[in-house]
């Protein structure tokens, strides 16, 4: 017998389970007991009496066909566990000469194959559930981006793939704005370097539909990559071949997934030191587990950051230039907690600051200099406050260019027409 039928019939004898039988031949004697007390029925007690012998006969065969079942249950678990030695051994052949070399259209036919419909729902409601606008996400293998609509909270959103084919696809998704400002794509050419993006800034992660084609090994290796890019508190979704169903078995025999047996998976996965908040499995293959990186997330970010819109003073400027000073005013912004801070402590700072940028032509971040010295704010405080100024390059966005191009040619005509 293959793996598959052994863990189904293993199944079949979990699923009929004697206990109810016999509480129920229990529930039948209390009864009879209960009838032969009554006294319109005491002429009927040889009856009661038959009836009660018989039931308490029936008793011990349920206990010994319980036994049996038992018995054979280990029996299967020896013969699995040998299965599962030689099935490790295949799966990770079948990485190696299979998955790992698959092309793009191999990807794309499995991807589709499995991508059930009927748990979209289900998946996109735990992705709700984790995606944060305060915090960076990352998506691993988004093929066509079919759950990647439902990560755009996260900002920025990361994504990696070893095809670039399925990063262009993805992209395809989101107009030029969101997927040139707020998309950040990767090629891995690597296996499981992860070493390209941020580290440890990631609150939530997603490899849906990956880990079911790596064998345990290639999944250990891919996670401890994961955990060095995951901030403490963030949660990594993913899913696998639970082939400790047979359904799961019989994917590995017909060489379309891994051996991945949520009995051993789970252990390997704490061993990582993370904790597995959920583990689900839904007809006929689908599942996935939730696990978690010890702490608690933390952000300075209180609000979604914005462009700004720089207005063009000289109508021949060149654009690039316009680029450059959007991406300066940017730099010295300050970030939303900076703001929330002064605004609370010192809110009197912030209006000051503003205007004095306004009326001298300067810089936030020179204005607050000089409101600093003003105040005589010892070099801590300002310390604090400077540490918080926003890099901001990434959130220049093309609208802001495009508004400023607009208001150039505006300015433009406008000069034109005061020479005429």
């Amino acid at each position: 017998m293959r793996l598959s039928q052994l863990l189904k019939l293993k199944q079949d004898l979990q699923k009929h389970n004697n206990t109810k039988l016999e509480d129920a031949v229990n529930d039948a004697i209390a009864h009879v007991n209960q009838l032969a007390m009554s006294p319109t029925r005491l002429s009927e007690a040889d009856t009661f009496q038959t009836l009660n012998a018989e039931y308490r006969n029936i008793l011990p065969q349920l206990r010994k066909i319980d036994e049996l079942k038992q018995s054979k249950i280990q029996d299967l678990d020896v013969k699995i566990s040998e299965w599962d030695k030689q099935y490790f051994i295949d799966s990770y052949e079948m990485y190696e000469s299979q998955h790992k070399l698959a092309d793009v259209a191999t990807h794309r036919d499995i991807r589709k194959l499995y991508t059930y419909e009927n748990i979209k729902d289900i998946v996109k409601t735990r992705i709700y559930s984790y995606v944060d606008w305060r915090y960076p996400t990352l998506e691993i293998g988004p093929g066509d981006g079919e759950f990647t609509q439902y990560l755009t909270a996260g900002d920025p959103l990361y994504i990696v793939d070893i095809h670039q084919e399925f990063i262009d696809s993805t992209k395809k998704q989101f107009n030029e704005f969101y997927s040139t400002r707020r998309l950040r794509p990767y090629l891995i050419n690597n296996d499981y370097d992860l070493s390209m993006l941020p580290q440890k800034q990631m609150a939530f992660v997603l490899a849906w539909n990956i880990f079911n084609y790596f064998p345990l090994e290639a999944i250990k290796d891919y996670i401890k990559e994961i955990v060095k890019v995951m901030r403490p508190g963030g949660v990594l979704m993913f899913s696998y071949n639970n082939s400790d169903r047979w359904q799961g078995a019989e994917m590995v025999e017909n060489a379309f997934m891994c051996h991945t047996p949520k009995h051993v998976l789970l252990p390997l996965v704490e061993s990582l030191g993370l904790e597995v908040i959920a583990s689900k499995d839904y007809d006929p293959t689908v599942s996935w587990v939730e696990v978690r990186k010890p702490g608690v997330a933390t952000t300075c970010k209180a609000h979604q950051s914005m462009g700004a819109v720089i207005q063009i003073l000289d109508p021949d400027e060149d654009p690039k230039s316009i680029e450059a000073r959007a991406q300066e005013e940017l730099r010295v912004s300050l970030d939303a907690q900076t703001r929330f801070e002064i605004q609370r402590n010192r809110p009197d700072l912030l209006e000051t600051a503003v205007e004095y940028k306004r009326l001298h032509n300067t810089t936030l971040e020179k204005a607050l200099d000089i409101i600093f010295e003003q105040e005589g704010l010892d070099l801590s405080e300002v310390h604090n406050y400077k540490n918080h100024i926003l890099m901001a390059q990434e959130n220049m966005t093309a609208e802001s260019i495009e508004q400023a191009r607009e208001e150039n040619l505006r300015l433009a005509k406008k000069a034109r027409s005061n020479n005429d």
